[in-house]
């Protein structure tokens, strides 16, 4: 599910240890990235969560983003305007949420698909 994040951040820890990755780095990350953005990277997340996709995909993105911004010294501005428009939605959910605990946070690690129509708590049905 999120191996595409796990793995451009990998890339991205290798630039920051050793700057000659940092070229190589960039393209991999970025290649994740397309690739968590993906049909196939975004299927197992469902769309109605606020952030779209849930925190748990979200939260991964928006790290994968901050990763390649930092190795480009955020020099890319559609890159960098990207991920300002993703923390903005995190924020948003964050803001918006009636509890500390963002519903499509618990939802991430399959009970979404298990539980689409129970309630968890009074306050959170999925």
């Amino acid at each position: 599910m999120l191996q595409p994040a796990v793995h451009g951040l990998t890339w991205v820890e290798l630039a920051i240890r050793d700057e000659g990755f940092s070229k190589e780095a960039i393209q991999q990350a970025k290649w994740c990235l397309s690739h968590l953005e993906s049909e196939q990277g975004t299927a197992p997340f469902p769309r109605n969560f606020s952030p779209e996709r849930g925190m748990f995909y979200s939260a991964w993105k928006c790290h994968l983003q901050a990763g390649i911004i930092t190795l480009q010294d955020g020099k890319d501005a559609r890159d960098l305007q990207r991920f300002e428009e993703e923390c903005e939605r995190l924020s948003k959910a964050i803001e918006e949420s009636r509890t500390p605990f963002i519903p499509s946070y618990f939802c991430q690690h399959g009970l979404v698909i298990r539980c689409r129509k129970f309630t968890l708590f009074p306050f959170m049905t999925v």
